[in-house]
């Protein structure tokens, strides 16, 4: 991983544990066509409450790896795809850093989305305009 890479875990929330992998492997998909390093299953994460482990992947969790300009797009595509999807809600988690988007409005979502891609930025880029842990 390039040293200033940023990870992004997604974790889908879905009605059953058939969805939720299936949706996860279609967000997968969609998150591969971005300039990302990496789109991997989640190892042993905490997914959403009653899912099971497939194996030692976590069932409807997802890692982006990509550099910190990419953060952006990849929060867009899965702002996209959760409104076109049957995915009762959707969580990233950048660090200490997290946001679930859900069914509020579309402007709302946005909003949320902006702060928190905003919020991960500022701590990945110092006032100096160095990159951290450069």
């Amino acid at each position: 991983m390039p040293s200033n890479a940023v990870r992004v875990l997604i974790v889908v929330d879905a009605e059953d544990d058939d969805e939720r992998e299936t949706l996860t492997a279609q967000l997968r998909q969609r998150l591969l066509e971005l300039d990302v390093d990496d789109v991997v299953p989640a190892q042993g994460t905490a997914g959403p409450a009653g899912a099971k482990a497939g194996g030692a992947a976590e069932l409807g969790a997802v890692v982006v790896t990509a550099a910190p300009l990419v953060l952006d797009a990849v929060v867009r595509t899965v702002e996209a795809w959760l409104t076109s999807r049957s995915a009762r809600s959707v969580r990233l988690t950048v660090g200490d850093d997290e946001i679930e988007l859900d069914g509020v409005s579309p402007q709302i979502q946005r909003q949320l989305a902006d702060a928190f891609v905003t919020r991960i930025r500022e701590r990945e880029t110092p006032a100096d305009g160095s990159r951290a842990g450069a």
